[in-house]
């Protein structure tokens, strides 16, 4: 029901994705305003479940590609998702501030996956909409939600974007994606915002391409990331 409710609310989306990871190259189509027809995203308090920061930790010391596993197909169609009931991939990266983040998909917690480019307009609307519902809500203490910004282009509105994400006071640490976009490869991503939700037991349990409107879009999507 969350999903069914979710969909319906779903906002504008920045263009078509195509990321070659053997190249490190990211093709950005159209960027104008596109109806997806889907939507889902998230929000949090703290970052909780099994997640190891390590401030000493560099990206040099990292492996080159942070996903570990399988990576998920590219998503094209909500309504026909083959990517739904397969397991995510497995993260092992950095913050934009330079701390190790280790994610296990199947460590018990429901996670929200939030992909943001920080030139993208609809990005630039939804992560402080994101932001002001987190003044007033918890996520429920089984869920986590990690945002991964990605497409980093220094030629671009915002950047560089750990300055955009301080300037709205995003609250959790935010995965800095490799150059090769490897994360949002690996996560299938075809437009932003992007939003993945994965069980607790390391499913997917939906992918969106698209922006959350309103407080009633991001409450659905954490009760779909909750299971309930």
């Amino acid at each position: 029901m969350a999903a069914l409710v979710v969909g319906a609310l779903l906002a504008s989306a920045c263009g078509s994705v195509e990321i070659d990871v053997e190249s490190g190259t990211t093709d950005i189509g159209d960027t104008g305003s596109e109806d997806t027809g889907s939507g889902d995203t998230v929000s949090e308090d703290t970052v909780s479940g099994d997640i190891d920061t390590d401030a000493d930790a560099s990206a040099e010391a990292l492996p080159d590609n942070p996903v570990i596993g399988v990576s998920l197909s590219q998503f094209t169609d909500e309504a026909n998702d083959d990517a739904v009931g397969q397991p995510a991939p497995d993260l092992d990266g950095v913050s934009l501030k330079g701390d190790r983040i280790e994610i296990d998909q199947a460590d018990g917690r429901g996670k929200i996956f939030g992909f943001f480019a920080h030139w993208c307009p609809h990005c630039q609307a939804e992560v402080p909409l994101l932001v002001d519902y987190l003044e007033t809500n918890r996520l429920p203490e089984n869920v986590d939600f990690h945002a991964i910004s990605t497409a980093v282009d220094e030629s671009r509105d915002n950047y560089p974007p750990i300055d955009w994400f301080d300037t709205e006071n995003w609250p959790f640490p935010v995965l800095d994606d490799s150059q090769m976009s490897a994360i949002a490869a690996g996560f299938g991503l075809s437009a932003f915002p992007f939003f993945v939700v994965v069980d607790g037991d390391g499913a997917v349990v939906q992918r969106i391409a698209g922006g959350l409107p309103d407080e009633a879009a991001i409450a659905a999507l954490i009760a779909l990331a909750e299971g309930s």
